[in-house]
Formats: C-alpha cells, structure tokens, sequence
C-alpha cells in the first residue's frame, strides 16, 4: 500500500509492571514502516523498571497511581492526548511480529465506513496448549469485515474486538463516546458495539499480529470470563442479540486440535475449563444484568467488581 494514503496515527498503551516486554514493543514500534507520530504510556506506578525502559526509548510515560486505573477510562485519557487521525491501542505485553504491523492493521481505512481493525494474536512456541487453541480459535488467518447485521449469525460475537491490537478511527471514537467507563472489563467489546450501531464497519485484519499469550490457571481464567459476563450483563448487549451459538464448533474444533497435536487425554482438561469458564461467564451475566440501569450506573457501585487494582490491571487482553 502506498504510504501516502495510510492516515496518521497514534498508539496508546497502558502500563503496569511490564519491564519484561515493554522495551521489546516500543523498539519494533518505532521501527514500524508506518511510524506513529506519539506514543503515549500511561503507567499505574509500577514498582518495576517499566518507567526506565520507557523513558530510555524518549518517551515520557504520564504515571498514574495504581487505584486510579480503569480500562476504559484510562485509555479514554491517552486518545484525548493524540491528534492524529487513527488512534491504536495496545498491550503491553503484545509484541509486533514485524514491522509491517501498523501498515496491515490500518490497510482497512482506505474506506470511509470503515472505523476499527484490530489484529490477529498468536502465542508464543511455549505457551500452554490450550492458550494455543485458544488463540487460533479466536483469531483465525481469514479476513473478515463485520457490520451490524451480522448479528443474526454471529450474535454477540459480532462485537468482538481487542485492545491487545486495535486501531479505531479518533474523530468516530469521541463521536461515540469512546470506551465506557463503567466496566471491569470488556471495554473493547463494548466500543465494537457503539461504532457498528453508529453503521460503521470493522476489520479483524489477520496480517496485522502480535505475539500474546496468556498464562492464566483455571481460577484466573473463571474470574475473567465472571468479569466478562459481568460487563455484558451490565450493558445489556445480550438481550439485543444473544449469545454467540459458536459453542458446539468450538468443542469440535477443541477435540480435533488436542488429536492432531497427540494429546487426546487433555479433552477431559478441555472440556472442564469450558464448563466452568462457561459457568462463571453465567453467572456474571445474570449479576450484571440485575444490576444494570444501563451505562448509567458506575460499575464502582457494584460490590466485588474490582478484587484489587493490580488484579484488574492484570487482566486486560482477550
């Protein structure tokens, strides 16, 4: 694609305790063959060298405390600090894979309607084998352009989308409100909500990646996916379009995957995190939709929402 045609943009990435990977992504960043014109870090204090390792690449992070930090408000806080037309939101621990990241991921924004993309994910060679189905379940080699119909086949799952690897129009963002700030978790999904309502278009773009993986334990995996259902429940998306029926493709795609890789005894792992993922999912559903009032109650308000800020932090990332 021809360079001059890609809009400007802007990454924005949230902080915590990331020495590990931070300098690793702001060094493929800046060597991206569409550069950002700023880069803004939002740290929550870390007690790590995070803040170093940012600094000694020439940026300046604005540093937060801890108890201050929200998914969605925190991020709302770094848009409002770039001007360019394209606003990218990632990780910290969502390493590029080359440097053509940001030129795939914005290749989409040649078409007007077209106001979010967000990237595809794989995971490390060691991660845990479920966490590589799991991202190869979730993140596919196939393009794909979602509108707001498609909620008749793909029900919730229409409204996808990842801040790990996103890139949202920034005059479509302020338009729509940006993320909400009420939420635990989820806030990605819900701006996909808002920018598809608002007749928009958004691209998951295969050929933008990152490496990212997880590894949670199946306690850590359930309190996300209550968070998840939580967060649905409080936006009362389900009751628009249901759930995704995807289910019984994924228990089949899971069965085929765990074969092929020689491991036929893990189905039984399987399908018990799926049970119970699936449980707590339900049953932060059915908490968040008793509670809601819609997006004007603040999901502070709601007891056990957030165990700890660092915990909360921890989470970000489907």
């Amino acid at each position: 694609m021809n360079q001059n045609s890609l809009p400007s943009v802007s990454i924005v990435i949230p902080t915590f305790n990331g020495e590990r990977t931070i300098g690793t992504l702001l060094d493929r960043i800046l060597s991206q063959s569409h550069p950002p014109e700023q880069i803004v870090v939002i740290d929550s204090s870390s007690t790590d060298r995070t803040v170093s390792e940012v600094r000694a690449r020439g940026i300046e992070p604005l540093i937060i405390e801890r108890s201050e930090f929200n998914h969605g408000r925190t991020r709302n806080l770094g848009a409002r600090m770039t001007d360019s037309e394209v606003v990218v939101f990632m990780t910290q621990d969502a390493v590029p894979c080359s440097n053509l990241l940001i030129e795939n991921l914005l290749q989409g924004f040649v078409d007007p309607k077209v106001a979010g993309a967000y990237g595809r994910q794989i995971t490390s060679e060691d991660a845990p084998l479920l966490e590589r189905f799991l991202r190869g379940f979730n993140y596919p080699p196939v393009r794909l352009t979602k509108r707001l119909p498609m909620t008749v086949s793909m029900g919730i799952k229409t409204f996808f989308f990842s801040n790990v690897c996103s890139a949202v129009r920034r005059d479509v963002f302020f338009d729509v409100g940006g993320f909400p700030e009420v939420l635990p978790l989820n806030e990605d999904m819900a701006l996909a909500y808002r920018i598809l309502k608002k007749g928009y278009s958004i691209i998951y773009e295969p050929d933008a990646t990152v490496y990212h993986t997880h590894r949670f334990s199946l306690y850590e995996r359930c309190l996300r996916y209550y968070r998840i259902g939580l967060s649905v429940g409080l936006m009362q998306i389900h009751r628009e379009v249901g759930c995704s029926s995807e289910g019984i493709r994924y228990l089949k795609e899971g069965i085929r995957f765990f074969f092929r890789m020689g491991r036929p005894h893990y189905i039984f792992y399987f399908f018990l995190d799926t049970l119970l993922r699936s449980v707590a999912f339900q049953l932060g559903l059915m908490r968040g939709a008793s509670r809601s009032n819609g997006e004007a109650e603040r999901v502070e308000e709601v007891p056990g929402v957030f165990k700890q800020s660092k915990e909360n932090q921890r989470f970000s990332g489907v």
